[in-house]
């Protein structure tokens, strides 16, 4: 999964497209699904990936492939886009779905019959792994990309405001409370851009960029086309 700077970066891209109510709420809703404690071990509450990703097992190129169902989740939440922290988790998903896809269809090989044996890496070379092997590859492409984001510094770190719990409620798979929101926010505040210069795998860096602002346009198109049903 793409790191949160990545998502608040793209997050703060679809600002500048989309009519948000409340920013704050919107960035806010972007970042919560990752509910995991992979990054922050002491949330109140763990809510697994499958169940606040909407997470279901799609046909890539072949290839068996964990990814969110944004049907399902639209299913639960259609009668909320209106909320601001409704369409931040919505856009999370989106950008979860259109990261993992893309790296799955740019860079996992099959076999032909459907079984995964390996990855393309960005000099062109196959190298055979399972699939846990290739998502450490992948999240660490994404690592270096969230490093430079954070060089960079284009992105606002939402607040916390006692009214994102009132839009809070509306989001029943995450049952954050204040405690949960400022550790992630003080997570993101404290987070301090490594400067030594680390090599993309399965990407080059002008590959990942590309990834990053088409998944920027697709986040932005999908929105677009919902909102104004």
């Amino acid at each position: 999964m793409p790191s949160w700077i990545t998502h608040l970066a793209t997050a703060n891209e679809v600002t500048k497209k989309i009519t948000i109510t409340n920013k704050n709420s919107f960035l806010v809703g972007n970042l919560i699904p990752d509910a995991e404690r992979h990054v922050i071990t002491d949330f109140s509450v763990y809510v697994p990936y499958e169940v606040s990703h909407y997470s279901g097992l799609k046909n890539v190129n072949g290839i068996e492939e964990k990814l969110p169902d944004i049907d399902r989740f639209m299913e639960n939440y259609k009668n909320y886009l209106y909320n601001p922290m409704v369409l931040g988790y919505l856009t999370h998903i989106l950008t979860d779905y259109y990261w993992n896809k893309t790296t799955s269809i740019q860079c996992s090989i099959s076999d032909g019959q459907g079984n995964f044996v390996g990855i393309k890496i960005n000099t062109g070379d196959i190298v055979k792994c399972n699939k846990s092997e290739r998502n450490k590859v992948k999240h660490k492409d994404f690592a270096i990309f969230a490093n430079e984001l954070i060089g960079k510094g284009d992105y606002t770190v939402p607040k916390y405001e006692e009214s994102l719990l009132q839009d809070l409620k509306i989001i029943k798979e995450i049952p954050f409370n204040k405690e949960d929101i400022n550790k992630i926010i003080d997570y993101i505040n404290n987070l301090i851009y490594n400067e030594k210069v680390e090599e993309y795998t399965l990407f080059t860096k002008n590959q990942i960029n590309v990834i990053h602002k088409n998944c920027i346009e697709f986040v932005i198109e999908y929105l677009n086309k919902t909102l104004n049903k």
